[in-house]
């Protein structure tokens, strides 16, 4: 079973400087790998920046799959743990596992500016 939290917020206009105009919190419950990604194709929707939270192995990475499948992506996602950030054409998939514990204002900057072309998942 997946149990995964996501939020999502529609990034027109979207600056750090400010808050974004909206943000959606969503909880999941899924009962199959199929399920969690549709939940990602569905999400995908509706925003631009999803930040998924959740347990290790509760579905993000299926739910950041979902999100690729929405976007035509073919490539094989798999979670950034070690590596910190995948890019993919249009997408651009981060974990934060093992990084530090405090968001820098250089993060949000980098955020702010692949929102232009991309869509942004965080784990």
């Amino acid at each position: 079973m997946v149990n995964t939290s996501v939020c999502g917020t529609d990034t027109r206009g979207f600056d750090s400087r400010r808050s974004p105009h909206f943000f959606i919190i969503m909880k999941f419950i899924s009962r199959s790998e199929k399920e969690t990604i549709k939940i990602g194709e569905e999400i995908a929707k509706n925003g631009r920046l999803f930040i998924i939270k959740g347990p290790v192995g509760s579905g993000k990475t299926r739910i950041v799959k979902g999100i690729a499948s929405h976007l035509g992506i073919k490539d094989e996602i798999t979670s950034p743990t070690f590596g910190f950030k995948k890019n993919y054409e249009g997408l651009v998939h981060y974990d934060l596992y093992l990084a530090n514990s405090k968001i820098g204002k250089e993060f949000i900057a980098l955020i702010n500016e692949e929102l232009e072309d991309n869509y942004i998942a965080i784990e």
